[in-house]
């Protein structure tokens, strides 16, 4: 039941992300319900990570795919818009987790 919870909460905070990404490249076509439906339907191929090995390169890989398709359809977008606003999303958030991940060390050494 605590995973479904989490799940469920990772899934509202990506496609928030998602919802200010969108609402900035292209405010007059960013509809919250629309992009939640699409993050929820893009994060399927996920299930993929039970196969040994590869599962989930390819369940991650997939995820993406159907996620930047999704959201240029569903959101009736060019290919350059949504590749460009999925591409930094992903740049903040890769910078952001290495920032945490500095901020982690720093503290674990402060605190030896």
């Amino acid at each position: 039941l605590l995973g479904v919870a989490l799940g469920t909460m990772g899934l509202v905070l990506s496609a928030g992300l998602y919802h200010l990404a969108f609402r900035i490249s292209a405010p007059d076509r960013a509809e919250y319900p629309l992009i939640f439906q699409v993050v929820a339907y893009s994060t399927a191929p996920a299930l993929l990570c039970i196969v040994p090995v590869a599962g989930g390169l390819a369940g991650t890989v997939w995820s993406l795919a159907c996620s930047l398709i999704g959201c240029r359809y569903a959101l009736r977008l060019s290919w350059g818009r949504v590749v460009a606003t999925l591409v930094s999303l992903y740049g903040l958030l890769v910078v952001f987790a290495l920032l945490l991940v500095k901020l982690a060390m720093a503290f674990n050494a402060i605190s030896l």
